[in-house]
């Protein structure tokens, strides 16, 4: 079967022959593909929320809710996010999952009529968040001695 002669072979020091492939995870992120990426994050942070169920559903104090929230969940979620391209919708769909896990979180259903604002406290948005953290990896990157010639 003759090879695509557009794709170069890329084979490593012991002769394995290398596939090409579009999407590829390195460092638990999907590299191609950000929607994919949102995807799998989503996916991966439900599970965390709903493995601490007894945490949420006891009577532990909402701020330290909120904190181990962040600290578990939040960072499951937002793993990656600095090299993500969010539109406004994706921004608007992840800023919606959030507030519905830290609803569960919190024990606080809709039907509670619970403003965003008491339910998320000081924490920020998750949308203001991935900013925020997208701004100090550019930053990072303006320093970067190697970069300081461009």
């Amino acid at each position: 079967m003759p090879e695509n002669v557009d794709q170069p072979v890329i084979t490593t020091l012991d002769g394995t022959k290398l596939d090409v492939v579009k999407d590829f995870q390195y460092l638990g992120a999907w590299i191609a593909s950000t929607k994919h990426d949102i995807e799998i994050r989503r996916a991966r942070a439900w599970k965390a929320l709903h493995s601490m169920k007894k945490v949420w559903q006891s009577s532990m104090q909402d701020y330290l809710k909120r904190r181990l929230f962040v600290a578990i969940v939040a960072s499951v979620l937002t793993y990656g996010c600095e090299a993500w391209t969010l539109y406004v919708r994706d921004e608007k769909a992840l800023d919606g999952v959030y507030t519905r896990m830290l609803r569960v979180a919190l024990n606080v259903s809709w039907e509670d009529h619970i403003t965003n604002v008491n339910l998320y406290g000081k924490l920020p948005r998750l949308s203001d968040k991935i900013r925020q953290r997208r701004m100090r990896l550019a930053g990072h990157c303006v320093r970067h001695p190697e970069l300081s010639a461009w």
